[in-house]
């Protein structure tokens, strides 16, 4: 799975939780980090003292673009949907996509649909 750039540089700053965290709260919003800590920031509330503290130490006065992780998170969901037994159409109406979609983006997974045939394997001799 491919994350953005931006949230391995939060994963680097405040660790993958507290990373996760942020995109569940302040996803695909702009988030100022502050010079000093103040207890009544938004960032406080969102991650925790040492989290926000440990951002405003390496990104002070700085505005972050908080990924919305939407692709990965749907790849994800796709995938475990999938690894579960779930349909190409199933996946496709849960999550709003076309079934040919769905299928591009597990054969780029590198999971094939198993009702696809080979065509260049030997046919079957039963």
């Amino acid at each position: 799975m491919t994350l953005p750039r931006a949230y391995l540089d939060l994963v680097e700053d405040i660790g993958e939780a507290a990373a996760a965290r942020l995109v569940a709260v302040r996803g695909g919003v702009d988030v100022y980090v502050p010079a000093r800590f103040d207890p009544d920031h938004a960032l406080v509330r969102a991650l925790g003292e040492a989290h926000a503290r440990a951002l405003i130490a390496a990104r002070p006065r700085e505005r972050i673009a908080v990924p919305s992780c939407r692709q990965a998170h749907r790849r994800a969901m796709i995938r475990r949907l999938y690894d579960s037994g779930e349909t190409l159409g199933s996946i496709a109406l849960a999550l709003g996509l076309n079934q040919r979609h769905v299928r591009r983006l597990l054969a780029a997974m590198g999971r094939a649909d198993p009702h696809q045939l080979d065509l260049f394997s030997p046919p079957d001799e039963t």
